[in-house]
Parts: C-alpha cells; sequence; structure tokens
C-alpha cells in the first residue's frame, strides 16, 4: 500500500509512506492490523516536498466488549525523514506530541466517526451533504471553481485562547458578522442542518444570510480532541434548489475556513494555532492585485477573530 498522511496546514510537510497491511483474527476472535514497511530508503530518492515515512510494525488490536462497543488499542512506530525547513517551529511540538499523525490522532478519528450516532436534521440532508464534497458524483452534479482567476491567502497564527474556544467562536453564526465580511451588517440563520458524529457540535448546516437573498451558505463543522476544522462555501440559491431538485448540472463552490490544533508546550495544551486559508476568484485584474485582496482578506478577518477570542 502507498499513502500519504496530511494535515490542513501547508506549516506541516505530508508523511510519504509504502507498508504492506496484515490483518488476522486470532482465536478469541480479536482482529490484529499490523501495518510495516519493507521498502528502503533509497526508494525515495525522487524530489518530494513529503516527509518520507517508514512504518515499523505498527497497528491496533480490537477486541469485542460484547456490549455492541469494541475495545482499541493502537500503537505507531515509524522512523520519518523529515522536510525540517518546511515544518513551522510552532508546529513541531503538535507533531512531535503524536497529535499529529501518532496513535492519539487515529484514536481521537475512530471516536469521531466510528461511534453510533443518530443522524438528525431538518429538509433534505443527502443533497446537502453531496454539495459539499468537493468531487464529481454519479448523479450527475459537477462541483466546479467560477470562471476567472483564482488566487488562495493562508496564514497561521498563535492564540492565547484554548483549542475548544475558538472552535465555537468560530462556528457559532451569531457571530459571523463579526470577522466575515459577506455577512457583515446582515442577520445569519440555519435553515437546515444534521450531525455527523456523536458529538453534537459535528455537523454540516446550510445557513441563509439576510443581505444575501440570492445566496446560500454552506458549512461544516468538525472537532476533536487533536484538532477542529469549520469550512464554508457559498453556493447560489438557485444552485441549491437544483441540488434538492435532483437537477444534473455543474456547481461552482469556493471552500474557504479555518483549521484550529491545540498548541502543545511539552506535555501540557497551551492556547491555540489557527489556520485559515481564503480563496478569491476575480475578472479583469492582475494576478498580483488578486494575490493582493485575497491576502488582505485574510489579515483583515484574522485581526478581528484575534480581538474577539484572544
Amino acid at each position: 500500500m502507498s499513502a500519504e498522511f496530511v494535515l490542513p496546514t501547508p506549516k506541516v510537510p505530508a508523511r510519504e509512506a509504502q507498508f504492506v497491511r496484515y490483518s488476522h483474527q486470532q482465536l478469541d476472535g480479536s482482529w490484529i492490523i499490523v501495518d510495516v514497511s519493507v521498502d528502503e530508503w533509497r526508494q525515495f530518492q525522487r524530489p518530494s516536498t513529503r516527509s518520507i515515512c517508514r512504518k515499523r510494525p505498527s497497528g491496533c488490536l480490537i477486541r469485542d466488549l460484547q456490549n455492541g462497543s469494541s475495545f482499541i488499542t493502537w500503537v505507531e512506530n515509524v522512523d520519518v525523514r523529515d522536510k525540517t525547513e518546511a515544518l513551522h517551529p510552532k508546529l513541531t511540538p503538535f507533531v512531535e506530541s503524536g497529535y499529529a499523525f501518532g496513535a492519539r490522532r487515529w484514536i481521537s478519528n475512530l471516536q469521531t466517526f466510528a461511534t453510533p450516532h443518530t443522524t438528525t436534521g431538518r429538509h433534505q440532508t443527502k443533497p446537502e451533504r453531496r454539495a459539499w464534497r468537493s468531487r464529481p458524483t454519479s448523479e450527475g452534479v459537477i462541483l466546479a471553481k467560477p470562471p476567472g482567476l483564482h488566487r488562495t491567502a493562508g496564514c497561521t497564527i498563535e492564540l492565547l485562547s484554548s483549542h475548544n474556544r475558538v472552535f465555537d467562536y468560530l462556528r457559532d453564526i451569531q457571530n459571523r458578522p463579526q470577522w466575515e465580511r459577506i455577512s457583515t451588517n446582515s442577520i445569519v440563520q440555519e435553515l437546515a442542518t444534521f450531525n455527523t458524529g456523536p458529538d453534537p457540535r459535528n455537523c454540516i448546516s446550510v445557513l441563509g444570510i439576510s443581505r444575501h437573498n440570492d445566496l446560500l451558505l454552506l458549512q461544516e463543522c468538525s472537532t476533536d480532541e487533536t484538532g477542529s476544522f469549520v469550512i464554508f462555501a457559498p453556493i447560489e440559491k438557485a444552485d441549491f434548489q437544483s441540488l434538492l431538485c435532483g437537477v444534473d448540472q455543474e456547481i461552482q463552490l469556493m471552500p474557504f475556513g479555518f483549521y484550529i490544533l491545540p498548541n502543545v508546550s511539552g506535555s501540557i495544551l497551551d492556547g491555540t494555532l489557527l489556520t485559515m486559508v481564503f480563496q478569491i476568484t476575480v475578472k479583469n485584474v492582475s494576478k498580483k492585485k488578486a494575490v493582493e485582496v485575497a491576502t488582505q482578506i485574510v489579515k483583515e478577518t484574522l485581526h478581528k477573530i484575534i480581538e474577539a477570542v484572544n
């Protein structure tokens, strides 16, 4: 198997690994899943911006507790040839703690996505989820970027507030007019929502903005102890109505949002590392001007968030 392990921040290089996977059910009914690399470093000689990772025997032991639950033990044991020049110093403790690529992260992911939960929501939820995933669908809906010049700007900053406080502030629709341009001087209303995990804060929502009658906003939130994200994508109301009606067409989306990491200092959590990524589409302007506009929006937004949560 070949795998790429990624954090959604440009400040931490992705890790690339090749390994074999062995799965075996033991006599007591428990399962063992083990990954181990059989390659050598020399096989990774091509230029790469990724860190090269060799897995020593790693994996998990899954025991059935006979009550609908499982007891999972996870061990992650790797050698990493890091692209140290690409790793931001502020994120080094986070990576070394295991929050980024260690057993702690994989267990948290399992708790978030594999724990049984009841999906609740209003209106039709399947088209909402379909509209959010940025890939062509079997129903004939294709997600694309709007025509024009596309530029992306991003920045990672350190905040004094806790990871959970920053996440709760950014996901709260009542706070949006305080920091987001499109919601300024508007009332933001939740029109539909459905849960995507046992934590009620893990959800996808459809938002209406009073100043923009022809526009809706899709919002996806997810959190666990190793990190959180809040992602948004404006969508034309007419396009969204077409999705609800099952009409095959091309839908234009430009997602942007935040990746929120607990700031690890040694063995303790100390504040938050917030990454914002913003995409912009412009016409009839130079590439340099487009970058300047996107960068200015990121700076203004982060300044407002710092004032609100620090």
